[in-house]
């Protein structure tokens, strides 16, 4: 950004700089899902996606799109295709970004005149890019915000998530998310707040780590009224699993991802591939990776 830009922002009211993932609709801009077949055969959206719309109509600046792991799938850097997507800023600047939500945490890793970028998690999608890029990240409970403009591949599990490296961004950006009956507001003496402890997967064996996670719910209980609720979910499953379902729920996670989750990322494209096919002679659409209704990876 030209330095002149910066020094009249550094002096007008704070407003956020925001880049959004590519697969919010933006009016009057193509969707491209880092993948060139979809980007020719998309048109120039006729409305923006809400969480966009609420951020601007609260005097965010959208700086313009972020680009995704192709076909909001996983992918590293070398093996982008079509458009290319961001290293990771961190260490020496070839890291992995980890993905889908790769550009939208590396920009914000990189830039600091970025104030947050918008993403999604499915799987994590979110969560896995925080963590690569070393930025905050928070993923709003399900249905909580609408999501209407937004490309979805699983939508039990779809949902936006901010990138940020301050708290306050966090809090500024989700004021314009959050329904109108809710207000983020500081904690008092009558919020009560709890911190589920899954044993399933904590204590870790390494010392030093327990005492990092110690030490983090100890804050937590300082400035929040918050009690830690020690849960198995193994032993919740065990007691209280459907009937007709394994006993273990290992055994019943076992294909579970691939006879769901794959299945309906797969069928979330039917619309893209068929359009495709039309027009194109009954051809397939180029994609590095894809998974078949029975929930195997496919190459195409």
């Amino acid at each position: 950004m030209p330095s002149k830009a910066l020094e009249n922002l550094q002096h007008s009211p704070p407003r956020l700089l925001v880049v959004v993932k590519d697969l919010f609709r933006i009016k009057g801009l193509k969707t491209s899902l880092n993948n060139k077949a979809y980007y020719d055969l998309s048109v120039p959206a006729d409305s923006t996606s809400t969480v966009v719309e609420s951020l601007a109509r609260d005097g965010a600046h959208i700086l313009g799109m972020a680009k995704l792991s192709h076909m909001i799938g996983r992918e590293e850097p070398l093996d982008a295709v079509d458009f290319h997507t961001a290293f990771n800023p961190r260490g020496d600047g070839y890291q992995s970004p980890a993905g889908s939500s790769s550009s939208s945490a590396a920009a914000v890793a990189a830039y600091d005149w970025i104030h947050c970028g918008i993403g999604t998690d499915t799987s994590g999608s979110g969560r896995r890019p925080a963590l690569a890029n070393s930025v905050w990240q928070f993923h709003p409970s399900h249905h909580l915000v609408d999501s209407t403009g937004m490309v979805t591949t699983y939508p039990v599990f779809d949902a936006p998530c901010i990138f940020t490296r301050e708290l306050q961004v966090l809090n500024t950006a989700l004021k314009s998310w959050v329904l109108p009956n809710k207000v983020i507001n500081k904690p008092n003496e009558k919020d009560s707040y709890e911190i589920i402890y899954l044993v399933d997967y904590l204590p870790v064996t390494n010392q030093e780590r327990i005492a990092v996670i110690d030490s983090f719910l100890g804050d937590a209980a300082t400035h929040l009224p918050t009690t830690i609720k020690k849960t198995s979910i193994r032993e919740m499953w065990k007691s209280s699993h459907p009937d007709g379902t394994p006993n273990e729920i290992d055994e019943y996670l076992a294909d579970l991802v691939a006879r769901t989750f794959y299945y309906g990322f797969y069928h979330s494209s039917d619309t893209f591939r068929s359009e495709y096919a039309k027009a194109n002679d009954g051809a397939i659409p180029y994609v590095i990776l894809s998974y078949s209704g029975d929930g195997q990876k496919v190459q195409q």
